[in-house]
């Protein structure tokens, strides 16, 4: 059962010893979602603010402000993180030592504070935990398009597992999930629990690296590689590409970090043991590419962009580099196929390099 911690409410900044900075979200909606969190057998802990009054059986670790929030939240282990309350982003320079004097100004006077930015708690907690899952929330009062930005921005900077954006209009009613492969989609509450559930069961692939010459390459894997489609999105390149070399295959890299032609050779895939056995880390799609030759062995190049087109498998979304998305794989006899991975892309796979060559040339500069 996966240990649980979710902030809920109101994270303030302490201006004196009586008076604080915070805002008038009061953790309704994170509080509703750690109760149906717990029924769905987590072990949930919350953690609040010290006068916020919650009607709860779950353990609250309380904190008295956003230092002692960054404190209590960053030292805590626990197996996922959900950052749901609403945390003061600028706080006092310097608050003041014991109440405000109030008695030495009078009505009208005018006065200076500084302010400083607070501590993101978000942004530390994959440094201190990298293999733990994190998820955020995002509220943001602009246009769709400004808070996708602002929910990215986010989840890329703190290395997040999915980010839900949210509208101060319509927060009650749906949400953006915004994934890490790049995925962006409207859901409703009830259907963001259901995805948190779901991220929460999965279970990820680790990866083993090994210095193992990487494969020759022939010319066709130097088109696929020249050529592959990618979108552009947050100033990041998301897709990829397989193509298969003896009983491995070759991909790009986690992250593209040293490149779009960054490539990893996987020499296997223990799907028994999710294990990813390679040169360099690869994508977090190596496990679905891997079962996709397993079960397909007449194929020999796959492709991977982000347009939605294609067969769906099945429905939902899956988290890439868990078991979950192989159940985005199948089998066929066909020499070609193009399969739909819900709100995420698609896979294209090839028996032929002509029929890859002819996709490719007309959906690489698809974004």
């Amino acid at each position: 059962m996966p240990k649980v911690l979710i902030t809920v409410g109101p994270i303030p900044a302490r201006l004196d010893s009586v008076k604080y900075i915070t805002n008038r979200f009061q953790g309704g909606l994170a509080l509703k979602t750690s109760e149906k969190l717990s029924n769905l057998k987590h072990q949930v802990t919350l953690v609040a603010w010290e006068y916020l009054k919650i009607e709860t059986n779950l353990p609250i670790i309380r904190v008295k402000d956003v230092y002692d929030y960054f404190q209590k939240v960053t030292s805590f282990k626990a197996d996922a993180y959900i950052l749901a309350a609403a945390v003061a982003n600028l706080a006092p320079f310097s608050p003041f030592v014991g109440k405000f004097p109030s008695h030495k100004y009078k009505v009208g006077d005018k006065f200076s504070i500084d302010f400083t930015i607070a501590p993101r708690t978000i942004d530390e907690i994959k440094k201190r935990y990298p293999v733990t899952t994190l998820i955020g929330y995002k509220l943001f009062d602009g246009t769709r398009d400004e808070l996708i930005r602002a929910g990215q921005k986010t989840l890329f900077e703190s290395r997040a597992n999915i980010i839900f954006a949210n509208h101060p209009d319509w927060a009650k009613e749906k949400k953006i999930a915004i994934t890490a492969d790049g995925a962006c989609f409207d859901i409703t509450f009830d259907e963001h629990i259901k995805l948190i559930d779901s991220l929460l069961k999965s279970r990820f692939y680790k990866t083993k690296m090994a210095a193992f010459p990487s494969p020759t390459l022939d010319e066709e894997t130097e088109f696929v590689i020249e050529n592959y489609p990618r979108d552009r999105k947050a100033d990041l390149v998301f897709g990829t590409f397989a193509v298969r070399i003896g009983a491995g295959f070759i991909t790009t890299t986690r992250g593209k970090r040293a490149g779009e032609k960054s490539l990893s050779f996987v020499k296997k895939v223990d799907h028994r043991k999710r294990i990813v056995y390679t040169n360099r880390k690869a994508t977090l799609n190596a496990p679905l590419l891997d079962m996709l030759f397993q079960r397909n062995p007449h194929i020999k190049f796959l492709i991977h962009g982000h347009e939605l087109i294609g067969k769906k498998i099945q429905k939902e979304y899956q988290f890439p580099g868990t078991d979950g998305d192989l159940k985005n794989s199948f089998q066929t006899k066909k020499k070609s196929f193009i399969i739909r991975l819900p709100y995420h892309g698609y896979i294209a796979g090839f028996a032929d390099f002509s029929d890859c060559k002819q996709f490719v040339n007309k959906h690489r500069n698809v974004d």
